[in-house]
């Protein structure tokens, strides 16, 4: 294993702590998007930049994400300019199995990030009685941005089968 491949790997882990983060970004934007759509916005903001602003991070958080998972491997070959050899037991087919496992530790940060989060959002909402319309749509976003993020956690504790199909396909094919 060399200092490239283990920078990889890690590359394609933010990669997917990327995805997780855009799903989440994903699911507030109906709330951002609710005041372009209001009869009166608030003071001060304009409608064509809100409308950017609240697009741009979940779409740049996904294309961070594409980049990193695609081409991790190149990035990796720019930024380390000595690729020493780092002694490990097996020469061939570790790639593979260190990704499953970086992606069964990141489902574990899923769950021990969603659990709470979703606990948090759900006594918030029943316990304070926040009913009105604005708060609830902001809640429900919440909820859903917690399961998501807990669906996530199990995906990726179960081993991601397509996910690292995707990230292993352009090896596994043969193609440059």
């Amino acid at each position: 294993m060399k200092k490239r491949d283990v920078l990889a790997i890690a590359l394609r882990i933010v990669g997917i702590y990327c995805v997780a983060q855009a799903l989440m970004l994903l699911t507030q934007l109906p709330i951002a998007l609710r005041f372009v759509f209001a009869e009166r916005m608030p003071p001060g903001l304009n409608r064509p930049w809100y409308v950017g602003l609240s697009i741009a991070p979940p779409i740049l958080t996904l294309g961070l994400a594409c980049v990193l998972l695609r081409w991790a491997g190149c990035i990796a070959g720019k930024l380390v300019r000595e690729d020493d050899e780092i002694s490990v037991p097996a020469a061939t087919g570790w790639e593979r199995p260190v990704f499953v496992l970086s992606l069964r530790i990141v489902g574990v940060v899923c769950l021990v990030r969603g659990l709470p989060a979703l606990v948090r959002t759900l006594a918030q909402f029943t316990l304070t009685g926040q009913y009105r319309v604005g708060m609830t749509s902001y809640v429900r976003a919440e909820i859903i941005a917690d399961l998501v993020v807990l669906a996530l956690g199990a995906y990726f504790i179960s081993g991601g089968k397509r996910l690292v199909q995707f990230v292993f396909r352009q090896r596994d094919t043969g193609t440059a």
